[in-house]
């Protein structure tokens, strides 16, 4: 997985190939005491974890697209509130043991389940130039990088900051950013482009 990842990308269905939603798993560290409420949800799955400096925590994994969405869900104990559930921001943060745990639903053959991604492989969105992949989470960001691609200015945005170091918002165009120079050149441009515009059907 690249260190920075959106909560949400397009994939390849495992079950029928075509283009299928996947999203992280998310999770909240609940107390003791509410233990029992989050064992027995349909709603979530109970998580033991293991902070960096040795402690173990229990945490309820919630996957989205898979039973209720977190606005039904209304009956969570005090002191915990649906939207703790949200992704922040637009980037994934998940411990090292949940880092490709998610969802996937394909509306194609409209499976649904828990899904262990693996990435780039998984990536719809991607196409291969003189044996390396270049790869775009989902269809926004492939016209994202098609533009790019084609530009011959090739802007890329400023990476923005929270103003905590330890909190780094990044610009929905940071790949941008990390596009290896083997796609980058004048040379690579005609035939990236057509491939490109090929996954897109345009």
């Amino acid at each position: 997985m690249p260190p920075i990842m959106a909560p949400f990308a397009t994939i390849k269905c495992p079950s029928c190939g075509e283009a299928a939603k996947f999203a992280f798993a998310t999770y909240q560290i609940f107390k003791k005491n509410d233990e029992e409420y989050f064992r027995k949800s349909k709603d979530f799955e109970v998580f033991r974890g293991q902070h960096s400096h040795g402690s173990f925590y229990h945490a309820a994994l919630y996957y989205p697209g898979l039973g209720n969405s977190l606005e039904n869900i209304n009956d969570l104990p005090e002191d915990y509130k649906p939207n703790m559930w949200r992704h922040p921001y637009w980037y994934v943060t998940l411990p090292k043991e949940l880092e490709n745990t998610g969802s996937i639903r394909c509306s194609s053959c409209l499976i649904q389940r828990k899904h262990s991604l693996n990435w780039p492989n998984d990536a719809y969105f991607q196409i291969t130039y003189k044996g390396k992949v270049l790869w775009a989470f989902d269809r926004k960001y492939t016209l994202k990088l098609l533009s790019y691609i084609e530009s011959k200015e090739r802007k890329k945005r400023i990476v923005g900051y929270s103003g905590k170091p330890w909190n780094t918002i990044y610009s929905q165009d940071w790949f941008l950013r990390h596009i290896p120079e083997h796609f980058q050149s004048a040379k690579a441009r005609p035939e990236i482009v057509k491939k490109l515009k090929s996954i897109l059907q345009m």
